[in-house]
């Protein structure tokens, strides 16, 4: 990157803030910002409160209370997957074309574990302030639309209702596209025609 002066002859100021490159890896980014989000946030007797992802197919252990997430669906969105390559990243040598990448929804289970309702109430309501109905979820700097959804008992983990009181929220991210082409900026055009005819 390089800034440069348009009036060489004074000099100026320019404050950059928070500058972040990262390789995204889309489901361990989400992961990641939905701990942020929630671990530590909250005091029970002083003591913080830790945020922990469920392990997949290993087993949890963590001493109560807890917020667990479970990240149990993703669903591809062809409705806002573009077919087309999108540019950028002009310079005076030419740009870049990437492919648009694919659009997926992510789907939470978040679960208060605790062993007294008063503690698990005060955690629900912790939650229900830092994960609203409809928001955003920054992610590497970027906010990816957040909402609370309604899962059935049926549907959900085990197929029953429990003492749990999940709370569950879909996040729509996005997949990189891939590899980015450089495309060089023409620099001479020729056009040729038949002007024969022309009288």
């Amino acid at each position: 990157m390089q800034l440069r002066c348009a009036d060489a002859t004074t000099g100026f100021t320019c404050v950059v803030d928070e500058i972040l490159a990262v390789r995204e890896a889309m489901l361990a980014d989400v992961d990641a910002a939905l701990i942020a989000r929630l671990d530590d946030g909250i005091l029970l007797g002083a003591v913080p409160v830790p945020a922990v992802l469920h392990p997949a197919n290993g087993s949890l252990a963590q001493d109560r209370p807890y917020i667990e997430i479970t990240h149990y669906d993703v669903v591809f969105s062809s409705e806002r997957t573009q077919t087309t390559q999108s540019r950028g990243d002009y310079t005076d040598g030419g740009y870049s074309v990437r492919a648009g990448g694919h659009a997926y929804e992510l789907f939470y289970e978040i679960a208060c574990v605790a062993d007294d309702r008063a503690s698990q109430a005060a955690m629900l309501e912790f939650v229900l302030g830092s994960l609203t109905p409809r928001g955003d979820l920054v992610v590497n700097g970027y906010p990816l639309p957040m909402e609370a959804i309604t899962v059935v008992p049926d549907d959900q983990i085990g197929g029953m209702r429990t003492d749990r009181i999940p709370l569950f929220y879909r996040v729509s991210a996005r997949r990189d596209g891939g590899q980015v082409a450089r495309v060089s900026a023409a620099k001479t055009v020729v056009v040729d025609g038949d002007l024969r005819g022309v009288r």
